[in-house]
């Protein structure tokens, strides 16, 4: 038996009340985090050091410029793209003490594509600079924590927008689809956990 913290960044993604509380013989906890780099990983530091966690799963929305809305995908790699010490000769998404990107450990969902995801405290209309697949506000940040507590982490995204103009009523129109599909393959990835 595997426990499980379900990570969210709001309620207006995913209801607690539709995560069922136990998946086979796994237990699983849903908490939201809320948003921003920040907020995250401070609530999910809290979280994971309260409460007895094998496995971390970000479940959640993002925007991208490259892959199609309405797309899971599963994040191969995790970058900071409000990083930008270009002005002193670093490369963008690069910062002292780190190398800028976190890798995933493991892939384990095969019918998923994999993504970079570039988390950031702002919507960007346009490609960021740092590269990246995908746009979030909180996965790099959840990443960082479950790599210093030494936790296995996965996140899946819901390509909810295109990040353009239209991108609030995008959202808001594919919350209901972003849900659905991700709670599909939560009970998906949950099949897997030993």
């Amino acid at each position: 038996m595997a426990r499980v913290s379900v990570l969210i960044a709001s309620s207006l993604e995913i209801k607690k009340s539709l995560v069922p509380a136990k998946i086979g013989p796994h237990q699983i906890s849903v908490f939201y985090t809320g948003l921003g780099k920040i907020r995250a990983s401070l609530a999910a530091f809290d979280h994971l050091k309260a409460t007895p966690t094998d496995i971390v799963i970000n479940l959640g929305t993002c925007g991208s410029h490259s892959i199609p809305v309405g797309t899971v995908v599963e994040v191969s790699a995790y970058v900071e793209r409000d990083v930008d010490l270009s002005a002193v000769g670093l490369q963008p998404g690069f910062f002292p003490g780190n190398d800028g990107k976190i890798i995933s450990s493991k892939k384990y969902l095969k019918n998923l594509p994999q993504a970079i995801c570039g988390t950031g405290d702002r919507i960007d209309l346009h490609p960021p600079r740092v590269k990246c697949d995908v746009y979030d506000m909180e996965a790099f940040a959840l990443a960082f924590v479950c790599r210093k507590l030494e936790l296995p982490f996965v996140s899946l995204k819901f390509v909810s927008d295109a990040s353009q103009n239209s991108v609030a009523a995008e959202w808001k129109d594919n919350l209901a689809k972003a849900q659905e599909s991700l709670l599909i393959q939560l009970q998906e990835i949950i099949k897997i956990i030993p």
